[in-house]
């Protein structure tokens, strides 16, 4: 079964959204926090959701720095800015596998620091597990539709 490169293309535009909304949103809620922060937050959570290291807030520089160079090299290796100019990818299954696995990871990363701050703050006392597995689960949907054949 053959998708039309046409709507593949059309997919992508809400999913670099996404992936443009996660990384924004992972940098204001670092930004917004990082001065009102304890000098120690979670570095690591365990299965659970428990945190099980600690470690100084600059992590939270560190995650927003990881989030844009990842950000960055799977919108190139996704050719986002041949979709911004109106060019076709050379290979539209691929480019929106990478738009969707850019825009879960970024989501995924956003949680992860809002789960960062809440503990540090007290106002919670672990990570929602739940929604990790869900957001890990949702990584995996263009690999089993199979989008890139």
């Amino acid at each position: 079964m053959s998708i039309d490169i046409e709507i593949l293309e059309a997919l992508r535009w809400p999913l670099e959204a996404v992936g443009l909304l996660g990384l924004i949103g992972l940098v204001l809620l670092a930004a917004m926090n990082y001065a009102r922060l304890p000098g120690t937050v979670p570095h690591h959570f365990g299965i659970t959701g428990r945190p099980d290291r600690h470690g100084g807030r600059w992590i939270l520089l560190l995650m927003c720095a990881i989030a844009l160079a990842m950000y960055a090299g799977m919108s190139a290796g996704g050719d986002t800015f041949g979709l911004l100019t109106g060019q076709a990818a050379a290979k539209p299954g691929e480019a929106l596998m990478l738009a969707w696995t850019k825009g879960v990871l970024m989501l995924t990363l956003c949680h992860c620091v809002r789960s960062m701050i809440r503990v540090a703050r007290g106002e919670a006392g672990r990570m929602n597990v739940a929604v990790l597995w869900g957001l890990i689960a949702l990584t995996l949907v263009p690999v089993v539709a199979g989008v890139a054949r």
